[in-house]
């Protein structure tokens, strides 16, 4: 027998004032609503940002196929991998009316810029190294490696 149960799950932030055990007072209450609309901004960013990202990527892959600029397309998508990041962090930030959380974003996106690009070029010095033993080997195998270290 199939398992039919089905959850629904229901976040209703504007009855937090509603469902207070305690009275709160004025400012609280000010505070709530602007706490409220911030958490409203930040969630119809983050649906928004992703199909965003969707969008753009999707326009960005295409640019090879439809024009043959293949060499264009990788320089749009690496400005879209840096900046995408970077604006994301930042206008989440300022959504929630914190700059201090936007300048964090900030921070933290840079902070993986770096480390991918140390990731990256790690990569590549390994490759590079394992393609120059392979031509170390093939040159040893056909016999021009002792004529040329002479």
């Amino acid at each position: 027998m199939p398992n039919t149960n089905q959850y629904h799950l229901r976040i209703d932030i504007s009855g937090l004032e509603d469902n207070a055990a305690v009275a709160q007072t004025k400012p609280e209450q000010d505070q709530l609503t602007q706490i409220q609309k911030k958490a409203k901004g930040l969630v119809s960013y983050a649906a928004i940002s992703g199909t965003a990202q969707k969008l753009i990527s999707n326009h960005i892959s295409l640019i090879s196929e439809s024009t043959g600029a293949v060499e264009y397309e990788q320089k749009i998508q690496a400005v879209h991998n840096i900046a995408f990041p970077v604006a994301s962090s930042i206008l989440g930030g300022l959504l929630t009316g914190n700059v201090g959380v936007a300048l964090f974003g900030l921070a933290i996106s840079a902070g993986n810029m770096i480390w991918d690009i140390a990731q990256n070029q790690r990569r590549i010095n390994i490759e590079t190294a394992v393609e120059d033993v392979g031509i170390q080997l093939q040159s040893r195998r056909v016999g021009t490696s002792s004529r040329r270290e002479k």
